[in-house]
């Protein structure tokens, strides 16, 4: 279903205008290069393998994003969210960036 507020393309940078039901953005905030954020996207899934496979789906579709960092990609059950279970392994090799496999992964760790 396509949002008839964007028919003509996304809205330019720093000029988002609310909806009814959402709340007016500080253009401030827009404008922190150095800032990064959490996306909270709530979702049902059977169980946390489930859910975990899910957000991995999801990171991967997301990663043409220039800023996007699949690596950081956790999931946690709603009323616990300071359990995180990570998606990917995300340990740092030195030189070459964080590890791209997933968080269980017996292999040795590689960027690619």
């Amino acid at each position: 279903m396509t949002d008839a507020r964007y028919a003509s393309g996304p809205p330019p940078r720093n000029t988002i205008a609310p909806t009814a039901t959402q709340r007016a953005l500080p253009l401030e905030d827009l404008t922190q290069p150095d800032s990064r954020f959490v996306l909270h996207v709530p979702f049902k899934a059977p169980t946390l393998g489930a859910a975990l496979g899910m957000a991995e789906r999801l990171a991967d579709f997301l990663d043409f994003i220039p800023d996007f960092d699949p690596r950081d990609t956790a999931v946690s059950h709603e009323d616990d969210q300071l359990n995180q279970h990570p998606v990917y392994c995300g340990n740092i090799i030195p030189s070459q960036g964080r590890c791209l496999y997933l968080y269980s992964h017996s292999d040795s760790c590689s960027v690619t």
